[in-house]
């Protein structure tokens, strides 16, 4: 079996099995769409071919620790991640067992937590697709870019990452060349687009992308519409 998909996952299903890497070991593709038991975090970092991780509402009673995670193994065939409803105790456990071969990751704060992002620029400097839904300061936005930015193909950033339009276009500018395929943007409120400098990036960087979604898009220049819709 390569690919397996648990609907639910809680302490009465796999948590306690403890030969599920045996009995998975070919398994290359693992989603869990309601995950609740910590438990299972050492039975999937055990699975020696697993490439994609999806783990969506993961709901851990408050009081569980992620120091059962003693038994966790590096996950050094995992290209992609996608962590929904995470807090940080659990992203630094799972991004702590990934290794420079993850490419992909998509992650969403569980509430309006925020994440710390240091582990995932140590651990994972490959990184090709970044996507952040969760409250995250200008700061550590800046960081992230500023060492990714060249090589990210695809980049989401969500309402709740405190970086402005303008500061993003700024930054990505910065960069001779970049190899961003797809650009989605979500401000919390209605941005004041600088105007030359987006017309710059979409001059510098426009050839390379197929999706750019920008919202909302009221204070948008009719002229970068333009050059948006010669892309």
């Amino acid at each position: 079996l390569k690919e397996l998909d648990i609907m639910y996952c809680v302490a009465s299903t796999f948590c306690h099995s403890g030969s599920f890497p045996d009995q998975f070991k070919n398994l290359e593709i693992l989603k869990i769409s309601h995950f609740e038991h910590p438990t299972m975090l050492n039975h999937i970092t055990a699975l020696p071919k697993l490439r994609v991780l999806s783990l969506h509402k993961m709901v851990f009673n408050r009081y569980a620790s992620p120091e059962i995670g003693a038994k966790f193994q590096k996950m050094k065939m995992l290209r992609v991640a996608e962590l929904d409803q995470v807090d940080d105790a659990y992203f630094q456990l799972i991004v702590g067992c990934c290794t420079d071969r993850l490419r992909d990751i998509f992650f969403r704060a569980n509430g309006s937590r925020t994440i710390e992002t240091k582990t995932l620029l140590d651990k994972c400097p490959g990184l090709t697709s970044l996507g952040i839904d969760c409250q995250l300061g200008a700061s550590k936005t800046t960081a992230l870019l500023s060492k990714l930015g060249p090589q990210l193909q695809y980049l989401q950033l969500s309402q709740l990452v405190q970086i402005w339009l303008n500061k993003l276009i700024a930054l990505l500018n910065k960069f001779d060349s970049i190899d961003l395929r797809a650009l989605e943007y979500k401000s919390r409120k209605n941005d004041l687009i600088d105007k030359e400098p987006f017309l710059s990036f979409i001059s510098k960087h426009g050839n390379k992308l197929r999706r750019l979604l920008i919202k909302p898009m009221w204070g948008m220049d009719s002229e970068i519409r333009r050059k948006i819709l010669e892309i």
